[in-house]
C-alpha cells in the first residue's frame, strides 16, 4: 500500500516572519490567512505592502502545493456586474478555476468574477430544503452558485436561472452542463427586474434573491414571480448590525403591499456573514400568500 504524504500549509503570518523577516508590529497589520479558490490563493494586502506584494506572492506559491496563482484583491466587489479588481501577484496568468463544492462543479474566471466563500452554508442549505415538484426562480444566478446545488441534489420540476452579467451568463450556461443538469436549469440572460414580471409572473413556488446592497429593489418583481397560491422567498441583503431583522423583514412586508401580496410568516432567518464594520449579511426566508 502507498502512503500519500500531503504537505501541511504554514500559516500565513509563520511563512512571512520567516522569509521576510517581519517584525510583530509589521506582521499584525497583514491579514492572518489568505482564501484557496479553487487552485487559486487570494488575498487582500494593504497599501502600504504593495512594494511586497510579488515577494508574498512569490512566498505563498512556495509553500502552498494547493495553488498554481497568486492574486491580489485590491478593491471588493463592485457595479452593476458586481467585478472584483483583482491582480495576479505570482504564478499562472490564467485565472480560470474549477471549484468543487457540495459534490458540485463550478468553473469560472476568479479575476473577472465572484464566487464568496462565506456563502457556502448558505448554498448548503438551499440545497436541502427545495421540493421535487416545486419551480424556481434564481433572480441572480451569477455562475450558478444557488442553482447548480438545488438542481443536483433537490431535482425540481424546473428552475428559471437569470443573469444579467454576460460572463457570469457564460459560465452559467458552462456549470449547468458540466454538472448535467440541463433539464432542469434554463439559464435566461438579462435584468430579472424586467424578465420576472414580463415572462415569468406567477411561475415559481421559490425565489431565490442571492444577491446584496441593492436587492430591496428587486422585492417588486419577485412578488409578482410568486405563485398566485403563495410561495417562499429567500431574500439577502446587508444591514447595519442595529437593523437586523427588523429592516429586512419591514422591506418585504413593505413590498408586499405594494404588490398586494401578504407575508404570511417568516420562516428562517439568519447572519449568513460579516459584511464588514458593523455591517452583517442576512438572510431572510419569507412564505408569501
Amino acid at each position: 500500500m502507498v502512503l500519500l504524504l500531503i504537505k501541511k500549509v504554514p500559516k500565513l503570518k509563520d511563512m512571512l516572519r520567516r522569509e521576510l523577516g517581519l517584525s510583530t508590529d509589521e506582521l499584525n497589520k497583514l491579514p492572518a490567512k489568505y482564501k484557496v479558490l479553487g487552485d487559486l490563493a487570494i488575498i487582500k494586502l494593504p497599501d502600504e505592502f504593495s512594494h511586497l506584494k510579488k515577494e508574498i506572492g512569490r512566498i505563498i506559491l512556495k509553500n502552498d502545493p494547493r495553488v498554481k496563482s497568486v492574486l491580489n484583491l485590491v478593491e471588493g466587489i463592485q457595479g452593476v456586474f458586481r467585478e472584483p479588481k483583482v491582480e495576479v501577484i505570482a504564478g499562472d496568468m490564467n485565472t480560470e478555476t474549477m471549484i468543487i463544492e457540495n459534490e458540485c462543479q463550478f468553473k469560472l474566471d476568479a479575476k473577472r468574477l465572484m464566487f464568496c466563500l462565506g456563502n457556502q452554508h448558505e448554498r448548503l442549505r438551499m440545497s436541502k430544503i427545495v421540493f421535487s415538484d416545486e419551480v424556481v426562480i434564481d433572480m441572480f444566478a451569477g455562475i450558478g452558485q444557488f442553482s447548480i446545488p438545488i438542481a443536483v441534489h433537490c431535482r425540481p420540476r424546473r428552475i428559471f436561472s437569470i443573469e444579467l452579467n454576460p460572463l457570469a451568463y457564460k459560465y452559467l450556461l458552462e456549470n449547468v452542463f458540466l454538472n448535467n443538469v440541463d433539464h432542469i436549469v434554463y439559464p435566461i440572460q438579462g435584468d430579472s427586474k424586467e424578465i420576472v414580471p414580463k415572462l415569468l409572473r406567477h411561475k415559481a413556488d421559490r425565489i431565490v434573491m442571492g444577491y446584496v446592497e441593492r436587492t430591496q429593489e428587486f422585492l417588486e418583481a419577485a412578488m409578482m414571480g410568486v405563485k398566485a397560491e403563495g410561495g417562499i422567498i429567500h431574500y439577502h441583503n446587508i444591514y447595519k448590525t442595529n437593523d437586523i431583522f427588523q429592516k429586512p423583514i419591514s422591506e418585504v412586508k413593505s413590498a408586499a403591499i405594494k404588490s398586494s401580496r401578504e407575508v404570511e410568516r417568516i420562516t428562517h432567518r439568519r447572519i449568513v456573514k460579516s459584511y464588514g464594520p458593523g455591517l452583517v449579511h442576512v438572510v431572510v426566508d419569507v412564505k408569501i400568500k
